[in-house]
């Protein structure tokens, strides 16, 4: 536990130096990086422990789990340290490691699938390319859509479309010759910034997230603030609430006060309205756009489309 809190400070002191980077651009970096390593490694794997004549979706499957991890968990970290809740995000980072384990095995056999179905069709032509493309759409489709499950509610028509569009360009590619393991990167990259891309064309209604600079603390480049960052962090509002407070389960951590319940309060988009539920006073009530809302260092605004 020691060793694993230790590791969580060294990730958020290094994620730190980046603090004026805009999120999307981190995202898509430590995405591409990700994806690297985890291809890397995991064609190393594959090709020791299977026959590379044999067990084609299995032997792909293994490969994109490690692929599909390097990539899931660089957007959750990235995530849960823009909220500044890095911390506490053991049970996301879990669930995020998951869910991308499960999309890169089942992105893996869909890639086999797709590319031996389109290959029989294509054949007649004799065009190898068009169904590595497909078979590479349909393995960025899969895994987008789980890894997107990761980031709270997020539309599934925008982890689709996150996933294809990843794909797509990640098989275009290597069709033409690239390196797989650096087709993977930029598969990463690319979902890393068409997930943001989604976040920011799907969302009707969302909430921004401002801290108090600790008392004391010079406005530097050092601060541990997140007010200080080019752009307050948001967190897109749906039918899953956001749940603030100092419990693990809160997607906007509030440091806990004395005798305060773990959770403090919750906001979500029901119906087209967005309700905000006081968890302390027992009170629930609709805001709109513009409301704002003070939780100890937290200040809460809310945006919605007209």
């Amino acid at each position: 536990m020691v060793a694993l809190t230790r590791s969580i400070e060294k990730i958020n002191a290094g994620l730190d130096r980046f603090r004026g980077v805009n999120k999307s651009v981190l995202q898509a970096a430590l995405a591409g990086a990700g994806a690297l390593l985890g291809s890397m490694l995991g064609l190393g794997i594959v090709t020791l422990a299977f026959d590379p004549t044999q067990w084609a979706i299995l032997r792909v499957g293994f490969w994109d789990v490690f692929t599909a991890l390097g990539i899931g968990l660089a957007v959750a970290v990235v995530q849960n340290w823009h909220l500044q809740r890095l911390e506490v995000a053991g049970r996301d980072l879990l669930r995020a490691a998951g869910l991308s384990a499960a999309g890169g095995f089942a992105g893996g056999a869909s890639l086999v699938a797709a590319k031996m179905v389109f290959g029989i069709v294509f054949q007649l032509i004799g065009n190898v390319t068009i169904p590595h493309i497909l078979g590479w759409t349909a393995e960025g489709l899969v895994i987008g859509l789980f890894i997107s499950r990761a980031i709270p509610n997020l539309s599934l028509k925008a982890g689709l479309l996150a996933g294809t569009a990843a794909g797509f360009l990640g098989g275009l590619i290597t069709g033409y010759g690239v390196w797989v393991a650096v087709g993977d990167s930029l598969k990463g990259v690319f979902l890393g910034l068409t997930i943001a891309a989604a976040e920011q064309l799907t969302k009707k209604a969302w909430i921004v997230i401002e801290r108090d600079a600790p008392a004391g603390a010079p406005a530097a480049a050092g601060s541990r603030s997140l007010v200080l960052m080019p752009r307050s962090p948001s967190l897109l509002l749906g039918e899953q609430p956001i749940l603030i407070g100092s419990s693990r389960a809160c997607q906007v951590f509030v440091r806990r006060e004395k005798d305060a319940p773990d959770v403090l309060a919750s906001i979500e988009l029901r119906e087209g309205r967005i309700v905000y539920e006081d968890r302390v006073e027992m009170s629930r009530r609709e805001l709109g756009d513009g409301s704002r809302i003070r939780m100890g260092e937290v200040r809460i605004g809310i945006r919605a489309e007209a």
